[in-house]
């Protein structure tokens, strides 16, 4: 099913189905769309199970609220408030890779260099275009430094 018609069978906005996926709620896949590119795709199932997860609460209503208080104003939240903050909080709650020390880094972006050597990034990418400061461009748009090449650089500084 569609992402509009995933909203509408759930009886939210699209946007919040969207939402809903971001934060692992519900899974999609991608297909081509009418018009080029690609559209999210939604299983029917898995969205017939979400929806008789939030049981009966009607989508608006406030949770833990007679029917028709509005949640916003005075406190309480939404079914879908809610569901989007407990996605949030198992997100979290899964360990985080291990931090490697900066000092430790072999190779550094532009940012963390930038921090290391206590020099402003557009100084340091502005050397690298001069090519006073080795760089290579790393994924994306950003560079990578090797620390060796930042601590010469700086050295010559001085």
């Amino acid at each position: 099913m569609t992402q509009k018609e995933a909203a509408e069978y759930l009886g939210v906005a699209p946007r919040t189905v969207q939402r809903y996926a971001e934060r692992g709620i519900l899974h999609c896949t991608y297909e081509p769309g009418p018009t080029g590119g690609h559209r999210p795709v939604y299983d029917r199932e898995e969205v017939e199970k979400f929806k008789e997860q939030i049981g009966t609460t009607a989508p608006g209503q406030s949770v833990g609220r007679p029917a028709g208080q509005s949640g916003r104003p005075g406190g309480g939240m939404t079914i879908e408030e809610l569901a989007l903050i407990l996605g949030t909080v198992v997100t979290r709650a899964q360990p985080a890779a291990p931090q490697i020390a900066l000092t430790d880094k072999l190779t550094l972006t532009l940012a963390e260099a930038a921090e290391l050597s206590g020099l402003a990034r557009g100084f340091l990418r502005e050397a690298i275009r001069s090519r006073k400061l080795k760089g290579i461009r790393g994924a994306g748009r950003g560079f990578r430094i090797k620390r060796s090449d930042l601590e010469t650089f700086v050295r010559g500084l001085v």
